[in-house]
């Protein structure tokens, strides 16, 4: 073998050599990468916490997780969520209630119970809540001069157990500032301004009026 075969032998073996060791950076610098990736898209900053809910800012720009736990801390709900406005929770009837704000005036509320182990839909815009029932304002009507205001009670726990009740005497929500559950959550009382007379107003609702 003369000096221009072992020459090229030689840068052959060195070029192979270099290719490896490129080969193993890049690999290291994409592991590495996504290791990175990884750790950051999990990265989590809890918000608010209590015995049976937890409330996280998650890495990704306006999103958070909500969990709920029963009386066993077992998680028994755990969803995320997008929204501007950070979420919180409160308790009430033995039930965690979430909240957050979704833009133009819109709120809303989904409810889990850590001793039944239940949890609701979200609701949009509740003026009142109680042990079992929910109620809010909703615009009906494909045209403006046909839209009507209706107060609609619907069960927590439960879907497709709307009912309503035609309440032409106000234009919006914002016009009732006291809307609650009363005599063991059979009749809801409001009170409102009227938006012919704008006065002040209240009227007791059974909920067997509901429709």
């Amino acid at each position: 073998m003369d000096y221009r075969t072992r020459n090229s032998g030689f840068k052959k073996k060195k070029y192979l050599i270099f290719l490896f060791c490129f080969v193993c950076i890049i690999g290291i610098v994409c592991i590495a990468w996504n290791l990175h990736n990884h750790i950051e898209k999990n990265k989590q900053e809890v918000i608010q916490t209590g015995k049976y809910f937890e409330i996280l800012k998650l890495s990704k720009k306006d999103h958070y997780k909500c969990k709920a736990f029963n009386e066993d801390g077992e998680l028994i709900y755990s969803e995320e969520i997008q929204t501007i406005v950070w979420p919180t929770a409160t308790m009430q009837y033995n039930a965690v209630d979430f909240h957050h704000g979704a833009g133009t005036g819109t709120y809303l509320d989904k409810f889990v119970d850590y001793q039944q182990n239940l949890k609701s839909d979200w609701f949009q815009n509740v003026r009142a809540i109680g042990k079992d029932h929910v109620a809010y304002v909703r615009w009906e009507g494909k045209e403006v001069e046909n839209i009507k205001t209706v107060l609609v009670v619907a069960k927590k726990y439960e879907q497709n157990t709307e009912k309503k009740y035609s309440f032409p005497h106000i234009l919006n929500e914002w016009d009732i500032d006291i809307c609650e559950f009363r005599n063991n959550e059979t009749e809801l009382y409001i009170h409102y301004i009227d938006k012919d007379t704008k006065e002040t107003e209240e009227k007791t609702i059974k909920l067997s009026e509901f429709e």
